[in-house]
């Protein structure tokens, strides 16, 4: 413990004393508590020893309880300033929390949209293959030139056929 808070410490069970070592004196002008004074005590030295015993009990009661509750009251006061610092860092992080979990949600709901999308969009791609392939086929068919005429019609339509009616994964 350092000097500053020994003196601390000490100021009140002194000024406590002073007190009661004034009370005294003034009783001691007072004839009626002096009677009785008298009566409790027999001379000076009882005075001095109520009075240091006085100032024992006080100092140690001071001490214990006071100087105890004091503290606990400043460490109350800091522990209800980071309480309050960590409740708001916690509403902070819940927030943040709140707000990632619906972006979360969001780009769930699209992805499964995009999912449930997926096979339509194969099949749409898989019959336009169909179409390229049954425009490659006429391009392939078109450019012979020793073909007849009527077995040039006769693959077209089995090409366009092929095309139309092939069944889609």
């Amino acid at each position: 413990m350092d000097m500053r808070s020994a003196i601390r410490k000490s100021l009140l069970p002194m000024a406590f004393v002073a007190m009661i070592t004034a009370t005294f004196y003034l009783a001691l002008q007072d004839d009626q508590f002096l009677q009785f004074v008298h009566k409790v005590a027999k001379d000076v030295t009882h005075y001095a020893l109520i009075a240091a015993i006085a100032a024992i009990f006080l100092t140690y009661f001071y001490n214990k309880y006071i100087s105890d509750a004091l503290s606990q009251s400043k460490h109350t006061r800091r522990e209800k300033i980071e309480m309050k610092a960590m409740r708001a860092r916690h509403e902070r992080l819940e927030e943040k929390v709140r707000k990632l979990t619906a972006e979360l949600s969001d780009a769930r709901i699209k992805l499964d949209a995009e999912i449930e999308n997926r096979p339509q969009d194969q099949r749409e791609l898989h019959q336009r293959l169909q179409h390229l392939n049954c425009l490659y086929g006429l391009s392939k068919i078109v450019n012979r030139q020793e073909m007849p005429l009527d077995h040039i019609f006769q693959k077209t339509i089995c090409l366009i056929r092929d095309a139309i009616d092939t069944p889609t994964p």
